[in-house]
Parts: structure tokens; sequence; C-alpha cells
């Protein structure tokens, strides 16, 4: 089921929105698949500036102008090969107001298949002011994704415990959401566990499907929400993937 909400004037509930986008995705599928779902914030990866799959296209400034929505973004990337290319990063859209903003890097340069590259990992964070005497914080980030070698798992943790440093600080009124590039048993996830709570706990269900080879099997849980124990979650639904390669993860929360 998706959310069909308009918006309130005083909300007592809102519903945020995780989900990479994958930077190959046409904008206009990206567009048409969260006007569908209608999300009161979302948090997004992998939204790119300019690449070679969507040329000239600044996905940040006309996601916002088509969905009315303020935003956050942070660039994170930039990887060429040959006439393939992306700038991309992380980004935070909502549709109330935006009073802060700061982001963290939690590593850089790490290991892509491109001939140039700049990578950063961020943390990404915006103060959203939900109604006229309450505000919620809300963070999202793209951890490094797994590679077998020492120093990029070396990386990885590196990013795990400057994560769970950062939300360990975090009393109430607080969201973060992101494409952990992690099973639920890995350090990043576990770290952030320990200070905030999961919107759901059941992980069985997949947010990163391969379409071209789901027969074999490869299905991960990689996409989170957490909170802090103040806020209740109403629920938390899986949404089908749409364009890209991430399922969606959808959450309804009592502020």
């Amino acid at each position: 089921m998706m959310f069909q909400e308009e918006k309130p004037k005083n909300p007592k509930t809102i519903t945020i929105l995780q989900w990479n986008i994958l930077f190959t995705v046409p904008f206009e599928k990206t567009l048409t698949y969260l006007k569908t779902i209608n999300a009161d914030i979302l948090c997004l990866q992998e939204v790119t500036s300019d690449s070679s799959f969507n040329p000239g296209v600044n996905i940040p400034d006309q996601l916002a102008q088509a969905l009315s929505m303020k935003y956050y973004y942070e660039p994170c990337r930039y990887l060429k090969a040959g006439r393939w290319f992306i700038r991309d990063g992380n980004g935070i859209f909502s549709k109330f107001p935006i009073l802060l903003k700061q982001s963290q890097i939690l590593s850089q340069e790490g290991f892509e298949f491109a001939l140039e590259r700049k990578v950063l990992r961020k943390y990404v964070e915006a103060e959203i002011a939900i109604s006229d005497n309450q505000t919620l914080t809300v963070a999202t980030t793209h951890l490094s994704w797994f590679f077998p070698t020492r120093s990029h798992i070396q990386m990885r943790e590196k990013e795990a415990v400057r994560l769970g440093e950062i939300v360990a600080t975090k009393r109430e009124r607080f969201v973060i959401t992101g494409d952990f590039n992690a099973s639920p048993g890995f350090s990043s996830v576990k770290n952030v566990s320990a200070f905030l709570r999961a919107s759901e706990l059941d992980y069985r269900k997949p947010t990163w499907v391969l379409k071209h080879f789901e027969k074999l099997g490869i299905r991960r849980r990689l996409d989170y929400a957490f909170t802090t124990q103040d806020l209740r979650v109403i629920r938390t639904e899986i949404l089908p993937p749409g364009p890209s390669d991430h399922c969606p993860v959808l959450v309804k929360i009592a502020c």
C-alpha cells in the first residue's frame, strides 16, 4: 500500500521515504514513482547533479521543483570511465521548511570501478520544522559497498565507527535512514542499533534486488531506518523497487 496523504497544517504523523534511486535511471521514471508514493520527507541516495545517463539534468533541483519541496543536497561522488560519468550525492527533500543543515565525511577515496574518481561517503542531516512548534532532525547516508580487500574492509569499519559516534549524541526527535550496503549483522547496522530503534525488526524482506539475477537469489537487506525512542513508528513498508535496484522503505511515524 502507498500513502496518499495531503500535507497537514499541524502534523501529528508524517511519512519518510528511504530510497537509493540508482544513478542510471531516467529522471522522469524516478519522478513518476516518487509522485505515486507522495511521502512528506524523502531521503535519497545516488542523486545525480549531472551524468551521462541524465545529461545536463540537475536532479536535486528539478526534483524539488516538480514536487514543491525544499531540499538539502550534498555531492559525494565523481566517477568517470570513457564517456560514462556521474556526479551524485545524498539528498533530503521535505514538504516542510528546512531550518538547519550539516554534513560530515565518514570516509573518502573508496574503491570504485572508474578511471577517474573522487569518492566521499557522507552523513547528511537536516533539521525540519514539521509544525509551528515542532522540529524533527532527519539524516541519511550511503555507506561503501563491500569489496574483499583489507583496506576496503578497514574503511567500512571506520565508517561504521564514525556513524555510531554521531548517532550516539542523538537523544530525541531524530530519524536516520540510509543505504548501508550491509546486511543486518554488519557493524554499521549494529552500531546504529545500539543507540536507536529500528523502524522494524523483521529484516527478512530484501531491499536490494538485482532484477536480472533474481532467479539466482541475489536479494539482500541493505536499506534501513532508525528513530529515537520518543518517536512512535506506526508502520514500515518495503515497496516495490520501481525503476531502481533498491526497494524504497516507507516509514510512518507519530511525532
